[in-house]
């Protein structure tokens, strides 16, 4: 390949007959060497920019490449994101379902142990009024037992009392002792046949106790102490008690030798009179 050195060294012969003018062959040379050297030039610059282009071509095509794989890459995350937060909503799902099954069956739990504490105390309640009925009819019985005995034994030392009289004064009974100690033994025979009372009588029925009669001779109030000394329940109403009655000849219980109630006076039995208060 020529260059524009090469066209602008060259030299031609002279000839000997009609050949061309060497100053107008020079010139077209020199023209000729120009013009090659400016393509040449051109040529260099194209192929400097040709280089440039292929560089970034190149560049663009790893960039592609680097892309490329970004792309593929972000989707992979996102399928991998998306089937985590699947298996992550599942799995959070799966754990709420359990636990409010398992809170479901405790408060089911919770109802029924309830409920066997509420049925347990209803049975206790039941079975704390029945026993304190029990003992409300048992005191009942006791109190309502009380005034038999002492009727009784208001007769009988009433019989005793008129048949000493009777015995020391007249040889036989006054038609109205006779009549008195009748009416104490039918009282006594009255209280002592009564029938006991049965569960539900005091529920249905008030009880009315019957007004004892009134003796002829008052009887001492030792009585109703010997009644409440027998009853199970003397050891709560007294302190002390002594049964040393020495020095009275009469047969009265002294004052100091009587036991004392924790309660005070007992306002009953034949020894009280409403009149002293």
């Amino acid at each position: 390949m020529l260059t524009s050195n090469d066209i602008a060294k060259q030299r031609f012969d002279h000839a000997a007959f009609g050949g061309y003018k060497s100053d107008e062959v020079d010139a077209f040379l020199n023209e000729v060497a120009n013009s090659f050297e400016e393509l040449e030039e051109q040529n260099a610059v194209l192929l400097k920019k040709l280089e440039v282009l292929a560089e970034k071509l190149e560049e663009y095509r790893s960039d592609e490449e680097s892309l490329r794989s970004a792309l593929l890459g972000a989707q992979k995350l996102g399928d991998s994101v998306v089937r985590e937060s699947k298996a992550k909503a599942e799995l959070i799902i799966r754990e709420a379902n359990v636990k409010a099954e398992r809170l479901i069956a405790g408060a089911h739990d919770q109802v029924e142990k309830e409920k066997l504490v509420y049925v347990r105390l209803q049975k206790d309640v039941a079975s704390f009024k029945s026993k304190l009925l029990a003992t409300y009819k048992q005191h009942l019985e006791l109190i309502s037992s009380l005034p038999d005995q002492i009727n009784k034994e208001k007769a009988q030392a009433a019989a005793e009392k008129a048949s000493e009289s009777a015995t020391a004064k007249e040889p036989e009974p006054t038609e109205e002792k006779q009549e008195a100690v009748s009416e104490e033994e039918a009282q006594a025979t009255d209280f002592t046949a009564r029938p006991e009372p049965k569960e539900g009588d005091y529920a249905e029925h008030d009880y009315e106790e019957p007004a004892p009669k009134a003796a002829k001779d008052s009887l001492p109030h030792r009585d109703t102490e010997e009644i409440v000394k027998k009853s199970p329940y003397a050891d709560e109403y007294y302190e002390d008690f002594s049964d040393d009655e020495e020095g009275h000849g009469d047969g009265a219980p002294s004052s100091s030798n009587k036991k004392k109630s924790k309660f005070g006076t007992l306002k009953f039995g034949a020894g009280y009179d409403l009149k002293r208060e």
